[in-house]
């Protein structure tokens, strides 16, 4: 993901935010599994945590 890229989220500092992007980057781009598998996980987890994203 580009060093542009504002997820909106605040992290305690700008290497944590650096670091996340790019992991999260290579999980949606990179990898086996299909998207729609991703996506449904990514709706899952979001339900169990109570996460509004």
């Amino acid at each position: 993901m580009s060093s542009n890229y504002k997820s909106g989220l605040a992290w305690p500092n700008e290497e944590t935010g650096r670091l996340f992007r790019d992991l999260y980057g290579t999980l949606w781009c990179g990898g086996s599994l299909s998207h729609e598998l991703k996506e449904a996980v990514r709706v899952r987890n979001a339900r169990i945590t109570d996460c509004g994203y």
